[in-house]
């Protein structure tokens, strides 16, 4: 195995390694597989999964875990657009204050602030965020750890996202509302008929990213439903059940977590970091260390992330990437990106998927 190779699977290996989600999805995949009448026991054992729900808030699974139970439940159904059907019967059971936050929001836009809880406590390998110009707004998705995930499972993951967010506006705003396109980097999975029967528009696979296009109209229509006591009664318990999940992380994690999420700490020292946990840079490195680990690796590979993340924008050129994670010129950048995967930066782009399709989701 060549050094770059080795530098590739280590940085994969310590996110997997690290990476753990929420036992919450857990009863919601069983209760999926109990509606489609599939046993699904020996898929809990096989993943070694316990699906009994005394502890759920605290209780996580690996990210090796929660592939094998969705490479499960595809095989057993024999039904490759899972993910669609998965997402249009996905409920917050296990997190009602979720579901009182969306059903009592002013405007759907302030509904989308829902994914800064929903990604973290549900899919944390995700993020979801929203982007906007001047003349469309959309809701693209990136799988964090996507040497992790197999292609098939991610696609999975990407479409039921995608679906849950689609069902939730259509409750929010009714039956008449509508997308104006989605994209998909992988190929669809199923025919197209399947895809707009759940989207109600135009679907498309084999594209740079993966995006649902929502006319900025409906984002700022005022929801009937509104009550603002009650919905900020809602965000207060979100925020306890977000840090209560955040404390149980390693503390490697919540380190990484916060400069991921904060693209401005990635350039910044030692003792502003030290300084968002209340501690010294001392400190910080000292409980790093009881990890195995140092402020540098941390700070790499949420450099790396973030890279990743940007190179999946095939509007930002890799100078312009260069200047956002705070590198001194575009040389610099790629040296150290090829340390951390064994690629270059205009390597690893032409590694990803390249749309076929001439239509673009922004101008």
């Amino acid at each position: 195995m060549s050094s770059a190779d080795k530098t590739t699977k280590t940085t994969a290996q310590q996110s997997v390694d690290t990476l753990r989600i929420p036992s919450l999805l857990v009863p919601s995949i069983i209760k999926f597989a109990i509606r489609m009448r599939v046993d699904f026991a020996d898929a809990l054992n096989s993943a070694s999964v316990d699906p009994a729900l005394d502890n759920l808030v605290e209780e996580t699974i690996s990210v090796q875990q929660f592939v094998g139970l969705i490479e499960a439940l595809t095989q057993k159904l024999d039904l490759p657009t899972v993910g669609l059907y998965f997402g249009e019967s996905f409920a917050f059971d296990y997190i009602p204050e979720m579901e009182t936050f969306l059903s009592t929001c002013q405007t759907p836009r302030q509904a989308l602030r829902v994914l800064k809880w929903a990604t973290p406590l549900l899919a944390p390998f995700v993020t979801l965020d929203l982007k906007e110009d001047d003349s469309q707004s959309m809701v693209e998705g990136i799988v964090d750890v996507d040497s992790l995930i197999p292609h098939e499972a991610k696609s999975v993951v990407v479409e039921a996202l995608f679906a849950v967010v689609n069902k939730f506006a259509r409750v929010l705003i009714g039956e008449s509302f509508t997308l104006e396109g989605v994209y998909f980097s992988h190929d669809l999975l199923g025919t197209q008929e399947e895809y707009e029967d759940v989207f109600r528009c135009a679907v498309s696979g084999g594209c740079d990213y993966n995006r649902m296009i929502i006319s900025q109209a409906v984002l700022d229509m005022q929801l009937q439903s509104s009550m603002p006591q009650l919905n900020r009664q809602a965000q207060e318990m979100l925020e306890r059940r977000l840090e209560k999940f955040n404390s149980a992380l390693l503390f490697s994690e919540r380190v990484y977590s916060l400069m991921y999420q904060s693209p401005e700490l990635l350039t910044a020292g030692l003792e502003e970091v030290a300084s968002e946990f209340n501690m010294t840079g001392r400190t910080l490195q000292r409980r790093l260390q009881q990890e195995e680990l140092n402020f540098q690796q941390v700070v790499d590979r949420a450099r790396f992330k973030r890279a990743c993340d940007l190179l999946h924008d095939p509007n930002s050129s890799i100078e312009q990437i260069s200047d956002a994670l705070g590198f001194s010129d575009r040389r610099s950048f790629t040296r150290s990106f090829s340390r951390w995967s064994g690629l270059t930066p205009s390597q690893y782009r032409k590694m990803m998927p390249t749309s076929r399709r001439t239509q673009k989701a922004s101008s």
